[in-house]
């Protein structure tokens, strides 16, 4: 039940996230791509991308470790972990261009998750046959 309330979150902002692609679209008059020189544009898309691109995977993974008998505080842990991630990664593309601290922390918050669900997966499955 645990994974719903992330899963949830996640998926809200990433329809918001969608919305910050559409609205870049619009004010920079460009519907297919990424236009030629529109930097806001293609960081919009980047950010919606990368969301997409590591999400899924890490509520299917949540779900799992869910399923299987995680500790409902590593969950949270692993949840909030991914949603700060996700949130500092998009202010951190949003507002500079290029490398930025924020989208740093964001990113390792965000593999930390993943990899954090992914160890805890094979402890448990482990834990069956041994």
């Amino acid at each position: 039940m645990v994974t719903l309330f992330y899963a949830g979150i996640l998926g809200i902002f990433y329809v918001l996230l969608g919305f910050y692609v559409v609205k870049n679209r619009r004010l920079h008059r460009v519907s297919l791509g990424v236009g030629k020189d529109v930097p806001a544009l293609e960081r919009a898309v980047r950010i919606h991308g990368n969301f997409a691109e590591n999400v899924p995977f890490f509520i299917v993974l949540l779900a799992l470790i869910e399923m299987n008998g995680a500790y409902l505080w590593i969950i949270h842990l692993l949840g909030i972990m991914m949603v700060a991630g996700r949130v500092i990664h998009f202010l951190g593309i949003k507002h500079k261009e290029g490398a930025s601290r924020e989208r740093f922390v964001g990113m390792v918050l965000t593999w930390t998750s993943i990899l954090g669900a992914s160890a805890l997966s094979i402890i448990l499955f482990l834990s069956v046959f041994i």
